[in-house]
């Protein structure tokens, strides 16, 4: 059941099909329908931004599994702390997927759950933090190029979302770098030393 504005008119405000009317007073009423009131067309989005929220939303699973696979194998070689790190983030990349695809069927689109980027899998640690090195990098300038899409469009609030997803991404991002440079400066085999307990 939904209530309905009707005007003394004779003219719906909210709907341009069947109404009844309770009274001829000279003010508007409402009525019970069984109908769901319409959709209001300019809450629908932009395709093209529905199109680049879906593109983000492929990165994000794919990352989701990534840093899941790097995760247990991080767990099995023993690096705890790692394991813990990549878990976390996979975890992350799961909330953001969760924001995105909430976006989506705000803005009356389709979620693709379907589509998936390869996932790359490091065959050791350095590897794992290069291949999350570029998974992020991706997932920013895609994120940027959103941002753009979203504020051209006037959708504010898509832009404001992925601005927040932006920082995390970027954070991200410089952990990598960070980690990748510690490795290069004190070597592979101690870096690792340090990563054995949670």
């Amino acid at each position: 059941m939904s209530l309905i504005l009707i005007h003394p008119t004779g003219e719906n405000s909210l709907r341009g099909d069947a109404y009844r009317f309770r009274s001829r007073r000279a003010v508007p009423i409402l009525v019970q329908t069984d109908q769901p009131p319409a959709k209001d067309p300019s809450m629908q989005g932009d395709a093209k931004v529905i199109d680049a929220l879906n593109e983000l939303l492929t990165s994000e699973l794919t990352a989701i599994n990534q840093y899941y696979v790097h995760y247990k194998m991080c767990e099995n070689w023993g690096f705890l702390k790692l394991a813990a790190y990549f878990r976390e983030e996979s975890v992350d990349e799961m909330k953001h997927a969760d924001k995105i695809i909430d976006r989506i069927l705000y803005l009356d689109g389709v979620p693709n759950m379907q589509r998936y980027n390869t996932v790359l899998v490091g065959e050791d640690v350095p590897e794992q933090i290069k291949l999350m090195l570029d998974t992020e990098v991706v997932s920013a300038n895609v994120l940027n190029a959103l941002i753009k899409l979203s504020a051209d469009c006037g959708d504010n609030g898509t832009r404001e979302m992925m601005e927040s997803l932006l920082v995390d991404t970027e954070q991200a991002v410089d952990w990598a770098e960070a980690q990748l440079h510690i490795i290069k400066e004190i070597g592979k085999e101690r870096y690792l030393a340090e990563k054995l307990e949670a």
